[in-house]
């Protein structure tokens, strides 16, 4: 059975609009929230390129590329894995690149 922390508070942020921030402290490997749709505190949570929790799963059901507003110097610009997949496909480009440049 889920165990859901009842300590979240929704804040007004200046990037990313309404989000959610702990009113009491949480330790590692604590459960926080499971999102279940649009009742639900969960979906004040904000994406962050430099995380302090993990996410168990995912649906990507649209696959869309989100752009990212954390503004932390560790920032990957998008949401999502699709940007990921696009920065692995460019790297490979670029070493085809170099293998027929040097030969």
């Amino acid at each position: 059975m889920l165990c859901y922390r009842t300590k979240e508070v929704k804040v007004k942020t200046e990037l990313c609009g309404w989000g959610v921030e702990a009113a009491e402290s949480i330790s590692k490997g604590d459960f926080i929230i499971e999102y279940v749709g649009e009742g639900n505190t969960a979906r004040f949570l904000n994406h962050s390129c430099d995380p302090n929790c993990n996410l168990e799963k995912r649906f990507d059901q649209f696959g869309a590329e989100i752009e990212c507003q954390c503004g932390t110097s560790s920032c990957r610009g998008y949401l999502g894995a699709k940007r990921k997949k696009a920065k692995v496909e460019a790297y490979f480009r670029d070493i085809q690149k170099y293998k027929l440049a040097s030969h």
